[in-house]
């Protein structure tokens, strides 16, 4: 029943382009000193998936499908784009001989701040340092909301850090989270003598390339580098002129390091508005790519483009249904039937 109601999708929408989003992606071989709480996808099922789906599409740069968007060039039918978002070191170690296997391209989006300043990011820190301290009972402030951890088991650590994600990505001001979270880190880190800086770099989990690392892989035609801006801001949460330093210094550390230009752009947790779309653009780049489900028709704002999450599947079904955008449509049917 789901692979007959895809078949029928996938021609409906021939002519539509899905962009995939991944984020880590690990081998089954790695046995680190930790595991996250939100663990990386698997290399190997990563490969069982792209081969599946190439029986059922082709993959293409982000370049081809801007092009095919704009109507410069002729839509190809069955197009797809695979993203990676925060640029890991894992994506490259794991995930890159996979699609040099296949030949399929993909774009990486880097956070260069980061990578200069050699630390990880603030998701990655409070996972690793929330399964070293003594959480029980704990409890972080989150504007108006609070949470308070369960330390019983991985998993009720891991409800709660779930929670405390979603709470700080709500508040409006960017700079109010980073401080909440980095004051809450700072405490356990203190109690538990453990913080993620000392073990992250090459850290197969939470690790980011250097830059010759990242020159290296701008070689690989397979490969396109885009801007995740400099420190991971919600743009949408900071003020206009952080927003376009964001922008500016993200584009010309990639363009000074790769020696090519920079034109794709991924909103960090998906952040973004009108006005922020607009200051992409007026930053130079020629696409950006959202956290918003759904696929992208010709015509499509280039600055908004949709994406489809990379599933965990048990079946080709399930993968199918899940990337083409079946899925998402299936579940905005049923919510307007229920208003209805």
């Amino acid at each position: 029943m789901r692979l007959g109601g895809f078949r029928l999708w996938r021609w409906l929408n021939r002519d539509s382009i899905a962009i995939l989003a991944l984020h880590g992606v690990i081998g089954e071989e790695v046995v680190g000193r930790w595991s996250p709480l939100r663990r990386p996808y698997s290399a190997n099922k990563l490969e069982r998936g792209l081969r599946a789906l190439q029986r059922w599409y082709r993959f293409i740069p982000m370049r081809d499908a801007v092009e095919m968007i704009e109507g410069r060039r002729p839509v190809e039918a069955y197009s797809m784009v695979l993203t990676f978002d925060d640029g890991y070191l894992n994506q490259f170690r794991y995930a890159l001989p996979v699609l040099r296997k296949l030949g399929i391209p993909a774009s990486f989006y880097i956070a260069t701040g980061l990578i200069d300043r050699r630390e990880p990011y603030w998701f990655d820190r409070l996972d690793y340092v929330l399964q070293k301290a003594n959480v029980s009972s704990k409890s972080v402030r989150v504007g108006d909301r609070s949470v308070t951890f369960d330390g019983g088991d991985r998993a009720s650590v891991g409800r709660s850090f779930r929670r405390l994600r979603e709470y700080a990505k709500n508040l409006p001001k960017d700079d109010d989270m980073l401080a909440i979270l980095d004051t809450f880190a700072e405490s356990l880190e203190a109690e538990s003598g453990e913080r993620l800086r000392d073990v992250f770099e090459g850290d197969d989990w939470s690790g980011l390339p250097h830059w010759d690392e990242l020159r290296d892989v701008s070689r690989d035609p397979l490969v396109e580098l885009g801007s995740h801006t400099a420190s991971h801001a919600r743009l949408a949460h900071v003020s206009a002129p952080k927003a376009r330093e964001e922008l500016a210094v993200s584009r010309q550390r990639l363009e000074q390091e790769i020696g090519r230009p920079c034109v794709e752009f991924c909103y960090p947790s998906g952040s973004y508005d009108a006005a922020v779309a607009s200051l992409v653009r007026e930053a130079g780049y020629r696409c950006a790519v959202t956290s918003d489900a759904g696929l992208n028709r010709p015509g499509a704002d280039l600055f908004k483009l949709k994406r489809v999450h990379f599933p965990e599947f048990e079946d080709d079904a399930g993968l199918f249904t899940a990337v083409s955008g079946f899925n998402v449509f299936l579940s905005r049917l049923r919510a307007r039937l229920r208003g209805s």
